[in-house]
């Protein structure tokens, strides 16, 4: 009797804890969030090499004056167009241009020294001739005149330096551009200490040229000259025609990429310096991992965030992407062939989120 008691017991103790077990299970297929995915796939992209990259002026310059001082005046704003030469800054000069008065009568100075050395030099030589002084007295005299003279000199070099120093507290162009940064105003003073940024840069876009980078297995499959299509996040919808021009002979062996340069036929003013871009070069077959395009999360310039799902649970991953014109997008960097990443229902989720797969029978 008592063993038939104790049965009863744990026969009873089994079916409250199956029902909880039960309970937690439906309670968790409750809360995932549904979701859509698809595999990491091996993918050909016929007749192009897709590359992520930036827009570059032909040249960009830092500008900071050669001499220290305070701001006089700025003479351009952010996005003001420039002759070369033009004047973009001024310094309080008032130091410089007394030090050019000081070099000047240092120099008047020594020519006056210089002009009474070559009298007494012809006059002692005049009486060396006559054997009227000794050897001594002459060297002496001579000694004296090449003293005046390198005097001189020395006195017109600390006169050219006055005078470019007075120069330099004007900063100039260097070129024709475009004021992309000015970080100075009236008042502040340059060289005296850290910065706050360059104090102007310039870029000359009168041409425009595209980098990117690319990786070493795909540079062999591209050559200077090939035409490329280079497509601005800016100005989407529109393509614009370049060549390549450059293509570095080195491989960063941190990336194991090469950088290749390409040129625009016909730069547009809309493009500016900075600008996230991609260009395909065309003519060229390659396989990429792929996804779809609708699994980039937060694409920011060749980078975005997917969803990794394993184990009924997702994992927040970065990739690196490429340019694509279907609704698959090459993966660079980040995954890897057979992970299965999410496609729908996963804008919200966050790393470990519980999900149902859409379609997994239950």
């Amino acid at each position: 009797m008592r063993g038939a008691t104790l049965f009863l017991a744990l026969s009873a103790l089994s079916l409250v804890v199956g029902c909880g077990g039960a309970e937690t299970e439906t309670q968790a297929e409750v809360g995932a969030t549904i979701v859509k995915v698809a595999s990491v796939e091996r993918t050909r992209f016929d007749g192009e090499v897709s590359l992520v990259g930036s827009i570059e002026a032909w040249q960009v310059a830092t500008l900071v004056p050669d001499v220290p001082g305070r701001i006089r005046s700025v003479e351009v704003r952010i996005g003001q167009k420039v002759d070369k030469s033009e004047v973009l800054l001024s310094l309080v000069d008032d130091d410089y241009a007394q030090g050019v008065l000081q070099a000047e009568a240092a120099t008047d100075m020594a020519k006056a020294q210089l002009s009474g050395a070559e009298a007494t030099h012809r006059r002692f030589t005049d009486l060396k001739a006559r054997d009227a002084v000794t050897d001594a007295e002459f060297e002496k005299v001579d000694v004296a005149l090449r003293l005046a003279q390198a005097q001189v000199r020395q006195a017109e070099v600390g006169l050219s330096v006055a005078k470019d120093r007075l120069y330099d507290t004007r900063l100039r162009a260097p070129f024709a551009g475009t004021v992309i940064a000015r970080n100075v105003e009236v008042g502040e003073m340059l060289g005296g200490g850290p910065g706050k940024g360059p104090p102007i840069q310039l870029a000359d876009l009168s041409r425009v040229r595209v980098t990117a980078s690319i990786g070493e297995t795909q540079a062999s499959k591209i050559s200077i000259g090939d035409v490329i299509s280079v497509q601005v996040d800016a100005l989407p919808g529109e393509a614009f025609a370049g060549k390549v021009e450059r293509i570095n002979g080195q491989v960063d062996v941190r990336t194991r990429s090469v950088k290749v340069e390409a040129v625009l036929d016909e730069p547009d003013p809309r493009l500016i310096h900075g600008m996230s871009a991609g260009f395909l070069i065309e003519g060229v077959a390659d396989e990429h991992l792929a996804i779809p395009r609708e699994a980039l999360l937060n694409r920011d310039d060749g980078t975005a965030r997917v969803l990794v799902t394993a184990d009924g649970s997702v994992t927040s991953r970065e990739v690196r992407y490429g340019r694509s014109r279907t609704g698959l997008v090459p993966i660079l960097e980040g995954l890897e062939a057979g992970e299965q990443v999410l496609v729908a229902g996963h804008t919200r989720l966050a790393d470990g989120s519980p999900i149902t797969i859409a379609g997994t029978p239950q």
